[in-house]
């Protein structure tokens, strides 16, 4: 099953989001700050993280350079209620794989899922690939 982390200090949005990232058959976890977030990821790496961009600790984006150097194959999804085109451009400069407003429409975020869930399923397919590849390449070389 796939994994999505919600960092989000409101609580009533974190639940909000963790309902419907479970219908989509997800299971989830919450964290209210980007500490609770890194120790979270530390026990259990996500497959996805959904951010809010404003924490009590920092910016939702100072995540972005722990996933890419400690958990590359996770992807981030910034929410944010304070959304700007220079925020979004921002973070999807920076690695983020979406940015999205609240309040978040479910068709949107059932759509951005359904996006991440095939790319990873793409990943691993590249790399299964990969491998049968290297393979080859050996027997060829004996032949």
């Amino acid at each position: 099953m796939l994994t999505a982390l919600i960092v989000e200090d409101d609580n009533l949005s974190a639940r909000a989001l963790s309902q419907l990232i479970r219908g989509e058959g997800f299971q989830t976890a919450t964290a209210a700050t980007l500490a609770e977030a890194r120790n979270r990821l530390r026990v259990q790496p996500a497959d996805i993280v959904l951010i809010d961009l404003m924490l009590p600790d920092g910016s939702g984006l100072d995540l972005l350079d722990d996933l890419e150097r400690d958990w590359p194959r996770t992807f981030l999804v910034v929410v944010t209620g304070h959304a700007t085109m220079e925020t979004a451009i921002h973070a999807l400069r920076r690695g983020a794989a979406d940015y999205l407003t609240k309040p978040v429409d479910h068709a949107r975020l059932t759509t951005v899922l359904t996006n991440l869930k095939r790319q990873r399923e793409l990943r691993q397919e590249v790399s299964a690939l990969r491998s049968e590849l290297r393979e080859l390449g050996h027997f060829g070389a004996m032949i």
